[in-house]
């Protein structure tokens, strides 16, 4: 069904732009259901959920959800992000401090690929197959605190690339894919504002996790995310 997808290859968009703090809302759906019948009206969509009632925050041209760095956190649909070849962005404010984990994809901590800041608050991306460390990009500097910076991944199993404010700022050849973190009748969970043992979670606003099942040449002349 893919030539009926977006044409900029959009797979998800949790815009987090709606006061719901239960329902973690992805914005853009699917022309039809798997069986060409179901869901043709509004089509399927790959909702998460948001665990304890993280706050609604507008802030100047953001709209997005703050989470504590306690208990609150996110989880995309498990299908979110078990792809070929990946791109994710958003946007974050962090207004804390240390290792903090911005999302955790994958089946279990031997299989994922995880963005998260280093003791002083640098983006780093790691990716684990297997156990064993396939990827490993730092970016340049720390985030500012209390400042939005915008975060971009690409994984296509030829390369991998870290961009920060549209800057790629850290790159590796590697044949890691999105797949190779979802093991067959894994546990395949998608977190967003902590990692899965719990550890490092998010204190900060998070305003958006979209995510396409490519990598494009020149991210920045695709067309804003589809909002259904």
């Amino acid at each position: 069904g893919a030539k009926t997808l977006n044409k900029a290859g959009l797979w998800a968009n949790y815009a987090m732009d709606r006061r719901e703090n239960t329902l973690l809302e992805d914005w853009y759906r699917f022309p039809s259901g798997a069986d060409r019948r179901y869901g043709k009206r509004m089509g399927v969509n790959l909702d998460g959920y948001l665990q304890a009632r993280p706050e609604f925050v507008v802030d100047g041209e953001h709209m997005g959800f703050r989470f504590d760095g306690k208990t609150q956190y996110g989880e995309l649909c498990p299908r979110a992000a078990d792809l070929g070849a990946i791109t994710v962005d958003l946007a974050v404010k962090p207004e804390g401090s240390g290792a903090q984990t911005i999302f955790d994809f994958g089946s279990d901590s031997d299989n994922c690929f995880v963005l998260k800041t280093t003791q002083n608050g640098t983006p780093e991306l790691l990716a684990k197959a297997g156990g064993k460390t396939v990827v490993s990009l730092t970016g340049s500097k720390p985030l500012t605190k209390d400042k939005w910076a915008t975060l971009r991944i690409e994984i296509d199993g030829a390369n991998t690339a870290l961009w920060r404010d549209g800057n790629k700022v850290a790159e590796k050849a590697s044949t890691f894919r999105p797949r190779d973190a979802f093991g067959d009748g894994g546990d395949n969970r998608n977190f967003v504002a902590t990692s899965r043992d719990a550890s490092g979670r998010f204190k900060g606003v998070i305003d958006r996790v979209v995510i396409y099942h490519t990598v494009h040449e020149d991210f920045s002349k695709l067309p804003a995310p589809t909002r259904d």
